[in-house]
């Protein structure tokens, strides 16, 4: 390597550090706190009806090769108590799944009241809600279904509870 190469790969990096302390400092990087939803009327969301990829329902097809299992509207109750006055936003986060699956096994299939859709993979995360807490509980309704790749999947669990991350505005 020369000098010259050493010295502009140096600059790069300190101005790479320098623009992360600057976002730091001047409050550009929100901070993440976990929801409590305790409060929420489930322990874990079971599905209402389980189908294949033809919408047969999943115990009366032969081999199927898909599952998708319709969990339909599941109300959250998210104590935001400790940041009532304050803005942010909510997302939800389908959870690493424990064990392991192909990285194209499971898709969370999502909607809420506000017309906000999505689709979410293990690890991921959506916005659904954002502005200013006002009250000491915040109530999200949400469709929600699990397509799953049977030949892909290896766990048994068809349950899903996600979990919700508030990000304070700056």
């Amino acid at each position: 390597m020369t000098i010259r190469f050493m010295l502009s790969l140096l600059r790069l990096v300190f101005a790479g550090l320098g623009l992360v302390a600057g976002l730091a400092c001047t409050g550009v990087l929100a901070q993440t706190v976990r929801l409590d939803d305790s409060a929420s009327p489930r322990a874990l969301v079971q599905p209402l009806a389980a189908l294949d990829e033809t919408g047969r329902p999943l115990a009366q097809s032969p081999e199927p090769n898909q599952a998708v299992l319709q969990f339909g509207d599941v109300r959250f109750k998210l104590r935001t108590a400790p940041y009532v006055g304050k803005s942010g936003r909510i997302y939800m986060v389908f959870p690493p799944q424990l064990g392991e699956v192909h990285p194209g096994a499971v898709r969370l299939r999502w909607q809420d009241t506000q017309s906000r859709s999505g689709v979410l993979s293990p690890g991921e995360r959506a916005l659904v809600w954002s502005g200013r807490m006002d009250a000491p509980w915040t109530d999200l309704m949400i469709r929600m279904s699990l397509e799953m790749n049977l030949s892909l999947w290896r766990s048994a669990s068809s349950g899903v509870s996600p979990f919700f991350e508030l990000e304070l505005a700056p």
